[in-house]
């Protein structure tokens, strides 16, 4: 999206998309546990790290060999066209990141006019299994739902990753290990396993978020909206 695809010399395991890209980038290991020697060993120019991702043990240890690291916050939408700009100033690619921060800005302005009358449907974010782990507040997921007409069922918990129980039969356990397709793929939907241990029951009519990775974050959350009030 910005041009910088040639630039890259190290992706985590979880970066998966676009294939054509990430297939030929040297791998440097998970969010939680790079393999931090690897980092240094490509020298590169700037590394990009984020805070619900990365432990900050990783960023010490990247600052003390004097390595050039931009720590983002992408927490909720604002911090995402925030993270955009910042990236853009980074890289020498403003132009570039100006342009999808409006294509962003143009998302979110759509879906507040569709919006404004429609009843927001209550989700259940589940982001990882064994054991079930559901996205609470603060996430940037609750922040995309609640763009795109949904209300986050566990959003005033406190807590941003909630270890959740279902009370239901293998056929429903099943059923929603069908439903859930990010299957291990969208970094962004990979929660920590120490964090938010409470755990909770949900009950009534509560529908399963399905999420995946677009390349276009704008573009994601206009299809989203069309999808769910059939624009």
């Amino acid at each position: 999206m910005l041009g910088l695809e040639d630039s890259l010399v190290g992706v985590t395991d979880y970066c998966v998309h676009p294939a054509r890209v990430v297939g030929r980038i040297q791998p440097i290991g998970g969010t939680k546990n790079p393999r931090v020697h690897e980092i240094i060993a490509l020298c590169p120019d700037l590394v990009i790290v984020n805070t619900d991702e990365n432990r900050r043990q990783t960023f010490d240890r990247l600052k003390a060999v004097g390595l050039n690291v931009l720590v983002t916050h992408t927490d909720s939408l604002d911090e995402v066209e925030r993270t955009w700009i910042r990236i853009g100033e980074a890289t020498g690619t403003e132009e570039a990141a100006i342009a999808c921060c409006e294509n962003l800005v143009a998302a979110r302005a759509y879906n507040r006019a569709a919006l404004h009358d429609i009843d927001r449907i209550p989700t259940l974010v589940p982001v990882w299994r064994d054991p079930w782990i559901a996205s609470g507040s603060g996430t940037y997921m609750e922040s995309l739902l609640s763009e795109c007409g949904f209300r986050n069922v566990l959003s005033r918990t406190g807590m941003k990753w909630i270890r959740i129980a279902f009370q239901a039969s293998q056929e429903t356990y099943e059923t929603l290990l069908a439903r859930w397709i990010s299957r291990k793929r969208n970094t962004s939907s990979i929660a920590p396993r120490n964090h938010g241990l409470a755990g909770t029951a949900i009950r009534g009519r509560t529908h399963f978020a399905k999420t995946r990775i677009a390349p276009n974050p704008g573009e994601c959350i206009r299809t989203r909206l069309q999808a769910c009030v059939g624009g």
